[in-house]
């Protein structure tokens, strides 16, 4: 019976997350990244009411429609292998409401090399209380 209940949890849990590891990026990796003077910077936009991190660009709220047309209109002029940083950090990536929509235009128009800021409490959890780049 243990056996079932931790294969149920484990499922449970990872059913939670609708996004598959492919497209995270941890946040310990995007500030190496952002604080390399050698490493290709990601297009970084931010899709909620959280801070701005190191060159994120604010569209709005990703589950809005004004922040979806902004968002649409910004990589509509970005080739589909631009590496792309989408987050929000309002809460748990898995629970935000902003981050779903702006995952799934950029995976239906085709966008080969986008990555979601696997936030896994909140922003100021995991990125700023680290210390790690803001605008």
């Amino acid at each position: 019976m243990l056996i079932s209940v931790g294969i149920l949890s484990f499922t449970l849990n990872k059913n939670d997350n609708p996004f598959t590891e492919e497209y995270l990026i941890e946040p310990s990796e995007l500030a190496r990244i952002l604080n390399s003077s050698t490493a290709k910077q990601p297009v970084i936009f931010n899709m909620g009411p959280m801070q701005p991190i190191k060159g994120s660009v604010n569209v709005g709220i990703g589950n809005s429609t004004s922040g979806m047309n902004q968002l649409q209109t910004k990589v509509s002029k970005l080739n589909k292998n631009q590496f792309i940083v989408i987050y929000c950090g309002c809460c748990a990536m898995q629970n935000c409401p902003n981050v779903k929509q702006p995952y799934d235009f950029l995976k239906n128009a085709g966008f080969e090399n986008f990555k979601i800021l696997n936030i896994k409490s909140s922003l100021s959890e995991d990125w700023v209380n680290k210390g790690y780049p803001m605008n």
